[in-house]
């Protein structure tokens, strides 16, 4: 009897002491990240491209952004695309970049092209330019419609940007108009290389040409850092096809006491 209550201590003592199984790993929802991306299909035109406002998908509620394709010029030797990206939130838009992707008739990829918009940053409520000017003998094939894509972040932090001050519209001459005017710095911080950016609209508000550029250079043909309350003398030149009803200027700093900025 006591050889066999020996036994089932031993039996019992082997389940108390089995390895347990672990619970299979729970799979963690990824963070959202704080790039976002819209697209617009639209067929090339040698003219005028309509006003486009791709649906905003962001699934996290954050601020939306509109974009508006205006003019595409698809002459000689290039495709040319203006429009511009609209901040209807309450954040700060940074990084704003604009992708082109062109397909030929059977919808295969021949070229994709990357700029950033002529101003990086956006404020609420704002809107900024872009131009994308794609060389056509890059690509692979003959293109029969694109896509146009845009890439921003958002930001609580407000970004520098420049006054703007004794503005110009010198109209245009043969194809050409011109700008011209100061930019002031207003701030606490050093502005290094300022930049200007122009975009020109039809009589329905839709752009159909623009232009970014740096201030004019010094005296010593070096683009001027600007302390705070020091100015710089600005002009654009943006060739132009057709009559234009209105223009707006932005103004920047591409870097901010020596650090890039958004």
């Amino acid at each position: 009897m006591k050889r066999v209550l020996a036994l089932l201590a031993i039996l019992l003592l082997t389940a108390c002491t089995a390895p347990i199984a672990p619970p299979p790993e729970a799979t963690m929802p990824l963070s959202p990240v704080e790039q976002e991306t819209a697209t617009v299909d639209v067929q090339p035109q040698a003219a005028a491209a309509p006003t486009l406002a791709p649906t905003n998908s962001n699934a996290r509620n954050d601020p939306a952004s509109e974009l508006q394709v205006g003019r595409v010029n698809d002459a000689g030797s290039s495709v040319v695309i203006v429009g511009e990206l609209r901040n209807t939130g309450t954040q700060w838009i940074t990084g704003f970049g604009v992708v082109a992707t062109y397909y030929d008739a059977g919808g295969n990829l021949i070229y994709t092209d990357e700029v950033p918009g002529e101003m990086t940053s956006i404020e609420p409520g704002a809107t900024a330019p872009f131009k994308v000017i794609s060389d056509k003998a890059r690509f692979s094939g003959e293109y029969a419609s694109y896509k146009i894509q845009y890439r921003r972040a958002l930001s609580d932090v407000p970004s520098y940007m420049l006054a703007k001050t004794d503005i110009v519209d010198k109209g245009v001459s043969s194809n050409i108009a011109e700008v011209q005017g100061k930019v002031y710095n207003s701030g606490k911080a050093v502005c290094d290389y300022p930049i200007v950016a122009v975009a020109y609209y039809d009589a329905n508000g839709q752009v159909i040409a623009v232009t970014g550029n740096y201030v004019l250079p010094d005296a010593s043909g070096k683009i001027p850092s600007l302390k705070p309350e020091e100015k710089a003398d600005f002009k654009l030149l943006t060739n132009i096809d057709e009559p234009y009803q209105t223009l707006n200027v932005w103004a920047a700093c591409k870097y901010v006491d020596g650090n890039p900025s958004p």
